[in-house]
């Protein structure tokens, strides 16, 4: 068991663009571990998961998270839930819609 250091704002690396992670390799999942860890440590019982690199269900949400992390999360007595995506949302579409017109409208060449 690694507990890590918690971080409070107005920490400046809360400010701070993270890097996309490729994929759940074991240094990953270390750290996922741990961050369950620390947490049961400091007397969370549920977590609640936001993947917001994603905004539809995808193979990596569903089982790293719904699954594989859940799991580990049981092991410790904690609940964990994932948010729900926006998956085929009508804001979703509506928004992205709205993004589109107003793209195709600024790039369109004027004769």
């Amino acid at each position: 068991m690694a507990v890590l250091p918690i971080i409070t704002a107005p920490d400046p690396r809360l400010k701070v663009k993270c890097e996309p992670v490729p994929k759940v390799d074991a240094e990953v999942a270390r750290l996922m571990k741990d961050m369950l860890d620390t947490m049961f440590q400091e007397g969370h019982r549920q977590v609640l998961v936001a993947p917001i690199g994603f905004i539809c269900d995808h193979v990596e949400t569903l089982y790293d998270i719904d699954i594989e992390l859940r799991q580990l999360a049981a092991n410790k007595g904690m609940r964990l839930e994932r948010i729900a995506m926006l998956n085929d949302s009508p804001a979703l579409i509506e928004t992205l819609r709205d993004i589109l017109a107003a793209h195709e409208s600024h790039s369109c060449i004027q004769s």
